[in-house]
């Protein structure tokens, strides 16, 4: 087993990845007990899968990493984390109830993009095709697994679901609104009141201020209707109409633009509830499973 130590030069928790590369067997990738009670955590009652992200230390060395708010979010939820790696994203899958992909900076495959197009097999970003594999692997292996996707991993989930991306948005759809900045309240979303996410988020009124770090996005809703897909767009940025949610309800698929974990850690109860709904949605999932294995039990023994 191993272990995610914390990491003073990033300020937030990892492994070398030189560590995992030991191995011939699939890592089992955890928090300390004491680092997670630390963080919040309560008593887990369902265990969720986390994609790490990645840094580079001044000397070099590279490390999988994951942002503290993040493990704050999740651990107030009542699930316990383990984390994959970008070599056993499937096989880490084993055991878990629902799937966290986080933001991050890496190359997208071109056939994401609006103007482009290219083909999945000519991912030259492990990342990403990380990402991949697990959203892939979620879905069909675990019986629509529930997924929560985060700035550029909701960005991964959309394209996957044929959703299109601006590959910059300062120079295929400029406008007023600031989507990259280092601010805690960026711009406003507007949210769909008939939306999942306004229920979710159990909003009172539809206008919400919301953080922004990103320079890629989905292309707008109005040029999405020519590229069918099982999306629907929950939120947008109203001054640009650029979409800053999306989900598929019965997939149990949620996607938010924005970090809704580092408002959260303000206090922002509406926010930690986005990361409520990943845990909920966990829980549900494994009691239909086990409610499944249960029939198709009775169903052998009926037949014998």
């Amino acid at each position: 087993m191993f272990y995610l130590e914390y990491l003073p030069e990033f300020d937030n928790y990892g492994i070398k990845k030189s560590d995992l590369e030991k191995t011939s067997e699939t890592p089992d990738i955890r928090l300390k007990q004491k680092d997670a009670i630390k963080l919040g955590q309560k008593e887990p009652k369902v265990t969720v899968a986390f994609l790490m992200g990645q840094d580079k230390s001044k000397d070099g060395t590279e490390y999988y990493t994951v942002d503290t708010d993040y493990l704050k979010a999740v651990l107030a939820t009542g699930a316990d984390i383990r984390f994959l790696d970008y070599d056993h994203t499937s096989k880490q899958l084993k055991g878990c109830e629902g799937l966290i992909l986080p933001g991050g900076s890496f190359v997208s495959p071109e056939i994401f993009y609006f103007l482009q197009t290219g083909e999945h097999d000519k991912i030259t970003s492990k990342r990403a095709s990380a990402y991949i594999h697990a959203v892939i692997s979620a879905q069909v292996d675990h019986n629509n697994m529930p997924i929560l996707g985060i700035c550029a991993g909701a960005q991964m989930i959309g394209g996957l679901h044929n959703l299109h991306m601006h590959r910059s948005l300062k120079d295929e759809h400029p406008s007023n609104t600031v989507h990259k900045s280092k601010e805690d309240y960026a711009h406003d979303v507007v949210v769909d009141k008939n939306s999942p996410l306004y229920q979710i988020m159990d909003l009172k009124e539809s206008r919400i201020h919301v953080n922004s770090r990103h320079s890629e996005a989905m292309v707008e809703e109005g040029l999405q209707k020519f590229f069918p897909s099982d999306m629907t767009v929950y939120a947008v940025s109203p001054e640009d109409n650029i979409p800053e949610a999306w989900g598929n309800e019965k997939r149990h698929i949620l996607c938010i633009q924005w970090h809704p974990e580092n408002l959260a850690a303000k206090g922002d109860q509406s926010m930690q509830r986005i990361y409520n709904w990943l845990t909920d949605e966990a829980v549900k999932h494994s009691k239909e499973k086990h409610l499944d294995f249960l029939d198709f039990k009775s169903r052998l023994i009926r037949d014998y």
